[in-house]
């Protein structure tokens, strides 16, 4: 009778014990998303490219032909669909997010779990509602899992760990059907964006090697599953040509397909200052002794915790208030050091660290004894490793949680975590110490780093106190641009018919989505990158063929470019012909795209317009330091 009570305790416990780690992930998960309501995109960047593109594909328009675009097909495509079943609003496209969101953080709970345990599975998604999924550390938001600068990283990301799954799944069950979903999964984010589906192939191969190696099977088998997983990662890459192709060229669904692939390779793109900054190689030796340095401050705290857990062996007295006196010490203490910037910097040796970790899983696995069916744990973890170390080669020697690092280092930064939570304090504890006492150091820092990232994204949420657009297109917006930018769309919709049309330069189609006019040219935006891509001459040739009814003009550095002010720097031709075409109607803050300008924009319409009789404002055709004037033919054309 007392036995059978102490079983029940025990199992009612365990009960109770496997509901704590969800709960609290999903109680985390709905305080940020309240907190972070609305606040998720910005009002001019990046984000407005999602909305307008599946906008355009949602009333009829083709990707590649009718909106010039040079990542994969899958995204925008998929966001017109939410568009045409719920409505096209902002907050269609965020809810379809947070529902993507939450189905990623269920499935990293489970393969975190089977790769450890319960405790640093929970810990690990905590981390990633918390620092990744809602985060803001920059002006701007749009590096989040709800409005996502680019949905194909986001998108790209859930089906690359979707493909791992696939493949822990078949380790542990011996059925050829996930090999197969693993294929198809890898080549569904073969149409997204191409640093993503290298990181999930890497993966995808060096776990499919690994099942090879410890399943061995015959030779007929081995065919069988390498064919499966190959066939299955074809078949949506073809079914997208093929659908294409229905639309346009087989030239042009071909180039749609495989353009991204061609502009990686593209020297005046990889030279850009902004991709060798992203990575890190702009200046190598100050970026790997920051990464040291950062590396050798982690050691300096963790190697004494496990020192001290070493050495609190058997039943020593009081080790858990020595486990105690570590978290405590740590997190009081570390916030001491680290000022609250510098917290945007502790993942610098991110890179290094997750090659450490996963050169000691390898080892491990490799000597691990037993049958294979035995193994399924290890290949999940060096899997895992693989897709985080592939994602943080694009920011090698600048490793960061926040811009691109919000899916980049996500995977990586999950993964130390359940090092230094599970794996670690599993060996110590097999080694005959204490490994709670580690445990509890280890989750010092990790409580530190959090806290210290969340006061960063604190402050920018409160920042953002203004609303732009209105009902279901609503977004949270700071004081300085929002009053802007609203003022911008009531003028653009007291003066433009809603079947007239708008372009905004460089950036800021998200004007063109709130008033719902679309851009009678392809192209969405005139960055640098752009206009290196599609050509300048090409961009103001559609001008010439299908001028806007009216443009307009925001302010906005692209120094990380290599290349400061539209119209000043790049982009002159076309700034000129602006300026010849159009005469200004609204001018809101300062002058844009000039020297010491904080912020500004502006309007601008199509000269000739129904009653535009007066050629005012001449004199900003040739301002000081103005670009080149437009060709002769050009000017005859007025």
């Amino acid at each position: 009778m007392g036995r059978g009570l102490v079983v029940a305790v025990r199992q009612r416990h365990d009960s109770v014990a496997a509901w704590l780690g969800p709960v609290a992930i999903v109680s985390v998960g709905l305080t940020m998303l309240v907190y972070s309501w609305r606040a998720w995109p910005d009002p001019l960047v990046d984000f407005g490219r999602e909305v307008y593109v599946a906008w355009q594909l949602a009333v009829g328009k083709t990707l590649y032909t009718d909106v010039a675009y040079f990542n994969g097909p899958l995204s925008p495509y998929l966001n017109s669909l939410w568009f045409r079943i719920f409505g096209t609003s902002i907050s269609t496209l965020a809810l379809a997010n947070i529902a993507l969101l939450a189905l990623l953080t269920g499935l990293l709970y489970r393969l975190l779990n089977a790769a450890s345990d319960r405790l640093s599975a929970a810990v690990a998604c905590v981390m990633f509602l918390t620092l990744f999924a809602f985060a803001q550390y920059v002006g701007i938001g749009n590096y989040n899992f709800v409005a996502p600068y680019s949905h194909e990283v986001s998108h790209g990301l859930i089906l690359s760990v979707a493909s791992v799954a696939s493949l822990a799944t078949y380790a542990r069950r011996r059925r050829g059907i996930w090999i197969v979903c693993a294929g198809f999964t890898l080549g569904l984010v073969f149409l997204t964006k191409i640093e993503v589906f290298l990181a999930a192939a890497a993966a995808t191969l060096g776990g499919l090697g690994l099942i090879l190696w410890t399943e061995r099977p015959s030779s007929a088998r081995t065919v069988r599953l390498a064919l499966g997983a190959a066939g299955a990662a074809l078949v949506a890459p073809t079914v997208a040509y093929l659908l294409l192709a229905s639309a346009m060229t087989p030239g042009q669904a071909l180039q749609g397909i495989l353009g991204q692939w061609v502009i990686a390779l593209n020297p005046d793109v990889v030279s850009l200052p902004f991709y060798e900054w992203s990575m890190g190689t702009d200046d190598v030796a100050r970026n790997a002794g920051r990464m040291a340095a950062w590396f050798a401050g982690y050691l300096a705290m963790l190697v004494p915790a496990a020192a001290v857990a070493l050495a609190l062996r058997g039943t020593t007295p009081y080790r858990r208030v020595v486990a105690v006196l570590l978290f405590v010490v740590v997190v009081s203490g570390l916030p001491a050091i680290v000022k609250p910037l510098e917290w945007l910097e502790v993942a610098r040796p991110l890179p290094l660290i997750v090659l450490l970790i996963a050169s000691w899983r390898t080892v491990s696995f490799l000597r691990q004894p037993g049958p294979a069916d035995q193994w399924a744990r290890g290949i999940l973890q060096i899997t895992l490793l693989l897709l985080a170390g592939a994602l943080l080669a694009k920011m090698v020697l600048n490793a960061r949680l926040y811009h691109y690092g919000f899916a980049l280092a996500m995977p990586g930064t999950l993964l130390v975590a359940v090092a230094l939570v599970g794996w670690i304090p599993a060996v110590i504890d097999g080694l005959g110490g204490y490994g709670a006492a580690f445990r509890s150091a280890a989750l010092g820092v990790l409580l530190a780093a959090v806290a210290g990232h969340l006061a960063v994204t604190r402050y920018h949420l409160d920042q953002k106190t203004y609303n732009v657009g209105t009902g279901p297109d609503a977004v949270r917006s700071d004081n300085i641009r929002g009053p802007d930018v609203a003022r911008v769309l009531g003028d653009i919709d007291w003066r433009l018919s809603p079947e007239q049309t708008l372009a905004v330069l460089p950036e800021g189609v998200m004007l063109n989505y709130l008033s719902r006019r679309s851009n009678p040219t392809p192209y969405v935006n005139f960055m640098p990158l752009e206009l290196i891509v599609f050509g300048e001459e090409q961009v103001l040739g559609a001008f010439r063929a299908t001028p806007p009814d009216a443009i307009v003009l925001v302010h906005k550095d692209t120094s990380e470019h290599g290349v400061r002010y539209f119209g000043l720097d790049y982009g002159q031709a076309l700034s000129a012909w602006i300026r010849l075409h159009y005469r200004r109607v609204l001018l809101v803050g300062q002058q844009p795209l000039q020297e010491g300008t904080e912020f500004g924009i502006e309007v601008l319409k199509r000269r000739g317009y129904p009653g535009d009789t007066d050629a005012e404002e001449l004199e900003i055709l040739n301002p000081p330091g103005s670009p080149p004037q437009p060709d002769s033919a050009d000017r005859a054309a007025i």
